[in-house]
């Protein structure tokens, strides 16, 4: 999945019986097959009492096992589920009601006097089954659905970039402590990795708000371990948070090394914790965050994505040839050229080490791809102007104005700097 750039987390499996079985089990399949079993025995018995007439009965039937077969390929949304109820509720009008059963069996002068004599007892049962069904209502629906609305009106103000709001509604959802609060954590943990809290809070409210998050998802660790997507955030999280507290850092590679052992083959996980390692700065955190990244190669060979992070670690500890060796295998994987976003970021790791020769290289691939844009000759034109190749950068500059006029005015303007930095060196 890794390979094919596919999704790397899912909610939902594409297949009902999947689903049902995975968070509900066996019991749960054979009480959603009851469903069914219960709507075929109403259709045939409205048949067989000249309720509806066979053709009715047959398409309502069809109706159903369409329903089956989608599920069996797609999850259900809204409009499928609005279809499938009101088929339901068409269907249970069909049925022969309970009461109508009741009073069939019940009508007997001996039967109906010992309901008489049992009505007091009848009385309390149902003030106390009210009362257990209300409280069970209340626990395990309204509460769950507030906290759901509070963890929306979060991600909402968020979005609208209302970061106090945002802080307000995601504590008010996890203070109920719902089953919703697995997910509130890690949203919560998502609003702390923004790049715009500094704009909004202190530095020591940032600090806070880090502790808090992070006090989240440990808990989602304890009481939830076998989801790494708990993990995941978690590292993130604290990779974020290690310039405000570094004594995150010996934390975190302690979590990412639980993470690895339950997921040993998700390459996203080792690129996490190699680069927490290389934080250490230490031989050994260089030479275990090296060895992470040889494992997840041999993981997957073939994904660039892979060879992108080895490159940048062996970059960074300095090891010139053997980057060389991983860049020219890089560019040899049959699927390079199929990603140009993979491309741009090789070049920016190439800036970020201050090659600009090779950055250039790399930027002059992905203008050949003929799927460039005005951004990528901007980079290209600052390039060649930081290596002091002036022609080039005017040209590539020239070029940006014609791909998008909207940036005329500040391609102008850096023109007229390219101009006199040529009449300066000259």
């Amino acid at each position: 999945m890794f390979t094919i750039h596919a999704e790397q987390w899912f909610d939902r499996a594409h297949n009902i019986i999947f689903d049902i079985l995975i968070t509900s089990g066996i019991v749960g399949l054979l009480a959603y097959a009851s469903i069914y079993a219960a709507s075929f025995w109403t259709l045939y018995q409205s048949y067989r009492l000249k309720r509806q007439s066979l053709y009715a009965v047959l398409l309502l039937a069809v109706g159903l096992i369409a329903y089956v077969i989608q599920n069996l390929f797609v999850f259900d949304t809204l409009p499928t589920y609005l279809l499938f109820l009101t088929l339901l509720a068409f269907i249970a009008t069909q049925a022969e009601s309970l009461s109508d059963r009741a009073c069939k069996i019940l009508h007997t002068q001996k039967i109906a006097n010992t309901i008489k004599r049992i009505a007091p007892i009848r009385m309390v049962l149902t003030i106390v089954i009210t009362a257990g069904v209300f409280w069970v209502y209340v626990k395990v629906n309204m509460l769950p659905a507030r906290a759901n609305t509070l963890l929306t009106d979060a991600i909402v103000s968020q979005s609208q970039g209302s970061y106090h709001d945002a802080v307000r509604y995601f504590q008010e959802s996890l203070v109920m402590d719902t089953n919703q609060k697995y997910e509130a954590r890690q949203r919560y943990g998502e609003l702390m990795l923004s790049n715009n809290l500094d704009k909004q809070f202190t530095k020591d409210e940032i600090a806070a708000l880090y502790k808090e998050a992070i006090g989240y998802l440990e808990d989602s660790i304890t009481t939830y371990g076998d989801d790494v997507q708990n993990h995941a955030y978690l590292l993130s999280l604290y990779r974020r948070a290690i310039p405000v507290d570094p004594s995150y850092l010996d934390r975190a590679i302690e979590v990412g090394k639980d993470a690895l052992k339950k997921s040993p083959t998700r390459p996203t996980t080792y690129f996490l914790v190699a680069q927490l390692a290389m934080l250490q700065g230490t031989d050994a955190g260089a030479a275990y965050a090296l060895q992470l990244m040889q494992q997840v190669v041999a993981l997957a060979p073939n994904a660039p994505e892979v060879y992108l992070n080895l490159l940048n670690t062996q970059l960074s500890l300095g090891m010139q040839k053997e980057a060389e060796k991983t860049y020219q295998h890089l560019i040899g994987l049959s699927n390079w050229n199929n990603s140009v976003g993979n491309m741009r970021k090789l070049s920016e790791i190439y800036i970020a080490h201050h090659n600009y020769q090779r950055a250039i290289e790399v930027y002059q691939d992905v203008v050949s791809t003929g799927h460039d844009n005005a951004q990528d000759h901007i980079r290209l034109a600052a390039l060649y102007y930081q290596i002091k190749e002036f022609a080039q950068a005017k040209e590539e500059a020239t070029h940006v104005a014609e791909l998008d006029p909207s940036l005329a005015t500040q391609t102008k303007s850096f023109i007229e700097q390219i101009d006199q930095a040529m009449q300066s060196s000259s």
